[in-house]
C-alpha cells in the first residue's frame, strides 16, 4: 500500500483496518491484575461502540463485516484480559452486543431474513469445508475427525481434542489454507506470534 503524501498517513481506504489493529494492539496491554487507566478502558468501549453501529446499519454491514470478521475481533475479545477484570463488565456488555449483530440472521448484501435452515446449512458448510482441508492436508492423522458426523465435532472440546493432534506449525498452515489467517507477505495483516493458538473458525456453541 502506498502512503498519502501528507506525513506518511495511510491512504482512507485503510483507516479502519489500522484502527481495528491498533485496538486489538491497545486491547493486549490490558494487564490481568493491577490498574488499567480509566482513558486506556473507553478507548477501547468507544471502539467497540463504533464497530456496533458499522455492524448494525446494512449499507456499512455489507463491507465491515468481512474485516470484523478476518481479524477476529470477538474472539479476541473474549480472549482478552479485560473480558475477565470486574472493570471490563461494560465492555462485556458491548462485545455481547457487538456479537450478536456479527451472527445476526440475515444477508448481508441484499438485507433480507435467513431461516434457520439456511444459518444451519452455513454452519455446516464450515465444518466439511474444514473437515475436506483437513483430510486433504493430513489423512493419517485427521481420518477419524474428516469422516465424523458434524453433531460428534461441532463443539469446542471435540474440535480442541481432533486438532490437538497437529502441531502448531501444521495448524497456522491449515488456517491459512482456510484462508482464516492471512498469508504469508500480506502487508495489511497484523502479526500472528507461533506462540499464540490460532482462533477458531467461527463461534463455538
Amino acid at each position: 500500500q502506498k502512503k498519502a503524501a501528507d506525513g506518511g498517513n495511510p491512504p482512507p481506504k485503510m483507516h479502519l483496518p489500522a484502527l481495528i489493529n491498533h485496538f486489538l494492539d491497545s486491547l493486549s496491554k490490558v494487564p490481568a491484575e493491577g490498574k488499567v487507566e480509566a482513558d486506556h478502558r473507553r478507548y477501547l468501549e468507544r471502539v467497540l461502540e463504533l464497530l456496533i453501529d458499522l455492524i448494525a446499519q446494512l449499507p456499512t454491514r455489507r463491507f465491515f463485516l468481512a474485516l470484523v470478521r478476518d481479524r477476529h475481533v470477538v474472539v479476541q475479545c473474549r480472549l482478552s484480559t479485560l473480558a475477565r477484570r470486574p472493570d471490563g463488565r461494560l465492555f462485556t456488555q458491548l462485545l455481547e452486543l457487538l456479537n450478536f449483530y456479527v451472527s445476526f440472521e440475515i444477508n448481508e448484501h441484499t438485507g433480507a431474513a435467513l431461516s434457520r435452515d439456511e444459518m444451519l446449512a452455513r454452519h455446516y458448510n464450515r465444518i466439511q469445508l474444514l473437515q475436506r482441508h483437513c483430510y486433504k492436508e493430513h489423512p493419517d492423522l485427521m481420518r477419524d475427525f474428516a469422516l465424523s458426523n458434524i453433531g460428534a465435532i461441532e463443539t469446542r472440546d471435540a474440535l480442541t481434542a481432533h486438532l490437538s493432534k497437529l502441531s502448531p506449525s501444521q495448524e497456522l498452515a491449515l488456517l491459512r489454507k482456510l484462508r482464516v489467517l492471512p498469508t504469508d507477505g500480506d502487508p495489511n495483516a497484523p502479526p500472528i506470534p507461533l506462540s499464540s493458538p490460532p482462533p477458531p473458525l467461527w463461534p463455538f456453541h
